[in-house]
Parts: C-alpha cells; structure tokens; sequence
C-alpha cells in the first residue's frame, strides 16, 4: 500500500482502497492454497494437486469465479475500463496480473480454463501488461537482468521515476 500510494497506483477513495486491498488479499488467498498444496511434492504428487486444484469446483474455479463476480459488479457500478476497481490500474489489479500471470505462464491448463470461462479477466491482465509504463519497466528489467547475469557485482540498478523516501 505504501509503495502504491508513492506510485499513484493505490485508491485515495477508501472504498476503492478497500477493493484493491481485497483483489491483492484474495490472490494471495489463492496463492497460499496452491503453495500448501504443492510445494514440497514430488513430480507426481504435483500434478495430481495441481489436476485437483484446477478442477471443476475446485480453489482455482472458486476463487477466479470471485474475480470474475468483482469484475462484473464493478461494471455495475459504471466502470468502463474493465477493470476490477474504477477506470485506472491500481495495486489491485497489478496483484492480479501478475499472480495470474504466473499460473498462466507456469500452469498451461489455466490458459484453457481462463478463455473458456473468465476471458473478461485475461483483458485485464493485457490492459495491465499494456500499460506503457508496465511495459517500460519490464523492458528496462529485462536488461537489468542480462546485465546482472553478465556482470553480478553490478546489483544496484536504476528505474525511471521519482524516488520519495519517507519513513516507516
């Protein structure tokens, strides 16, 4: 919240605060019944899980169906974006991108299930992964990256914006 307040990225509104707040909760949520449920596992016992997980009826169903309930009612209340709290990304919605961006670039059967059932929720994640500063950020990571693997002493690295310290 701190971070995405200097950013500009977290809700002045404190019910949109809330709803963001929730979004980043429940992926964690999420997050935590797969870990629990994998991590630690054979190969085998992994893809038993992660088939059991993924089910009809199952964590992943229930909890991107909560996604998807958030989503249709924020377009009840007049959202056009298409995103889950108002018309700008907020922390909310880069929790998500990025957490489904991990079940879909690290579980392909999510891919199927998400096209069949939750496609407004992969909008979201392309309006987040096409936002332009996301996507300068990720490029200039990308080379941060190569550059760390070429030259490890060099670990401190730069981004574009303003640095605003405050105090814990």
């Amino acid at each position: 919240r701190y971070v995405g307040k200097l950013a500009g990225v977290y809700p002045e509104n404190p019910i949109q605060a809330a709803l963001a707040d929730e979004l980043a909760d429940s992926c964690e949520d999420l997050a935590n019944v797969f870990i629990s449920k994998t991590f630690g596992k054979e190969e085998e016992e992994k893809k038993a899980a992660v088939g059991e997980l993924l089910k009809e009826g199952g964590s992943f169903d229930y909890w991107t169906g909560k996604f998807l309930c958030r989503q249709q009612e924020a377009e009840k209340r007049g959202v056009k974006s298409g995103l889950f709290v108002g018309e700008e990304i907020t922390t909310g919605e880069l929790k998500f991108a990025a957490s489904y961006g991990y079940f879909l670039a690290n579980i392909p059967p999510t891919k199927k299930i998400m096209e069949a059932k939750y496609a407004p929720l992969l909008k979201i994640i392309e309006t987040v992964n096409g936002n332009e500063k996301i996507k300068a950020f990720e490029e200039q990571f990308k080379k941060n990256t190569a550059a760390f693997k070429e030259k490890p002493e060099v670990g401190t690295f730069k981004y574009a914006g303003t640095a605003k310290p405050g105090s814990l």
